[in-house]
């Protein structure tokens, strides 16, 4: 399967509830149940009903700008007012049962409007969130005691005019005073304004951070072997992937296509490329996404010819399956190809490594009875047709 890497809009979905974005990882098919989750949450310059407005900054943007982010990311738009800590945990919920994903890595982060949000979600749900970091925002409720039950770390600059940072230090004072403090980390940047604080959701450090804390973590410590200073924050780019190409916009559900495509002298197609979340160099069908309005079969020579030079032959659809129905909105449509046959080199994107392999029914068989077809939904099609070959 080529890179999963969807960015898709998730609205109405949820009655009264927000409208939001779901990002999946590039070998999110691979981690699935072992992929952590990130909420981020706007601030109030971002509110509305105009969806594509919380991708100006964040961590969405940081992906299109080519940081790495392994985590189902979700943001949702506030429509204006407070965010609703149980709205945000209603939308974690239907993105549980519709993504597998990890319950016990779940971060939530957010900026000003978005930094009171994260601090009230966080302090309401302390057992649901593995960690959380608010930026330049405070809290609504004067019962904060909920945020010493989770590691936590509070950013606010001192010459913030929007949101004082005293906002911020009442919390603190507070935990402090009640003994609640032994998970939490606060900075406050000497001179730092309202926006300085943006570019900590651009650090690679940031989600380390986030990422190195799980509810199963027994007593639930802190990290506190990660710094995150102003001086980071000229380096927040420094380390991205700028030729990294742009997620897929899905809008609606996520639609895959998939070629069993064989040569006129018997030999089958294959491609071969590393996958991080299992750490292997696998051989995979030539596969990838339905662009919007595109034709399933026209999508699938179009995907065979840039990925591997193939074209050509006689082709039938084969079959249509779900990764899983009860948690995947998300086809796979199959397509056979015969006699095809090698008609121009490979046109890759730039972040793309592929190496093409022609493997005999021999080989491809030997491979499936050995379980090294690593993606069930290319074995199945496999297997079906050397069923129908007997």
């Amino acid at each position: 399967m080529s890179a999963y890497d969807f960015l898709r809009a998730v609205k109405d979905e949820i009655p009264g509830g927000y409208n939001f974005w779901v990002y999946t990882p590039v070998d999110y098919f691979y981690s699935q149940e072992q992929t952590p989750v990130i909420i981020f949450l706007h601030g109030a310059s971002l509110c509305g009903r105009n969806l594509n407005k919380v991708r100006r900054y964040g961590p969405l943007d940081a992906i299109v700008k080519g940081r790495d982010i392994d985590a189902l990311t979700i943001v949702p738009q506030n429509p204006g007012g407070a965010w609703n800590p149980k709205k945000i945990m209603d939308m974690l919920d239907w993105v549980k049962k519709n993504y597998p994903c990890d319950s016990n890595r779940v971060y939530v982060l957010g900026m000003s409007l978005g930094g009171y949000g994260t601090m009230d979600v966080c302090a309401t749900y302390p057992d649901r969130i593995a960690a959380g970091m608010a930026l330049c925002g405070g809290c609504s409720y004067k019962d904060v005691s909920g945020l010493g039950d989770l590691p936590f770390w509070i950013i606010h600059g001192t010459a913030d005019r929007a949101v004082p940072v005293k906002q911020s230090k009442v919390v603190v004072d507070k935990l402090v005073k009640d003994g609640k403090d032994t998970r939490l980390i606060y900075d406050w940047w000497k001179g730092a304004n309202h926006g300085t604080p943006a570019r900590v959701f651009y650090l690679k450090k940031t989600y380390q951070w986030l990422f190195s804390h799980s509810l199963l973590n027994k007593d639930r410590p802190v990290n506190r072997n990660i710094s995150i200073t102003m001086s980071d924050l000229g380096r927040a780019y420094g380390d991205v992937n700028r030729n990294a190409p742009q997620p897929e916009l899905i809008d609606g559900p996520s639609v895959i296509k998939q070629d069993i495509a064989i040569t006129k002298e018997g030999e089958f197609v294959f491609v071969r490329q590393y996958r991080y979340a299992i750490g292997k160099t696998v051989n995979e069908l030539c596969a990838g996404v339905i662009e919007k309005g595109e034709d399933p079969m026209v999508a699938a020579k179009r995907e065979l010819m840039e990925e591997t030079g193939f074209g050509g032959g006689n082709w039938q659809k084969w079959m249509t399956i779900s990764a899983n129905p009860s948690t995947h909105t998300n086809l796979t449509h199959c397509y056979l190809a015969t006699d095809v046959e090698r008609m121009d080199v490979q046109h890759l994107d730039q972040a793309e490594d592929i190496e093409v392999r022609l493997f005999s029914r021999d080989e491809v068989m030997e491979m499936l009875e050995k379980g090294e077809i690593w993606q069930s939904l290319m074995a199945a099609p496999l297997w079906k047709y050397f069923a129908k070959a007997k």
